[in-house]
């Protein structure tokens, strides 16, 4: 339908890497608090080669994760763990 918000996005994102032979373990679907718009975002993070890549639909950039970018993460999911960051 070509349409989706952004954890849809992130899961489409998720699955496509992993069909390129990217390990589930390595990516982590994060959800965020946009501290900026005062709204919950998802993007998906992404770990190759000891960096870590943050995947947002709100930019077509790939960013460096270990810059905030104005998010708070909240939640994080991947293959084998979850955390909760706090609210």
């Amino acid at each position: 339908r070509r349409a989706g918000d952004c954890e849809d996005i992130a899961i489409v994102k998720m699955q496509l890497l992993a069909t390129q032979g990217v390990s589930r373990e390595d990516m982590q679907l994060v959800i965020a608090r946009d501290l900026v718009r005062g709204a919950d975002h998802a993007v998906l993070v992404v770990t190759l080669e000891g960096q870590s890549w943050l995947l947002d639909n709100a930019t077509d950039q790939i960013l460096d994760a270990s810059l905030s970018y104005d998010y708070r993460p909240v939640l994080s999911f991947s293959a084998d763990n979850k955390w909760i960051h706090g609210y």
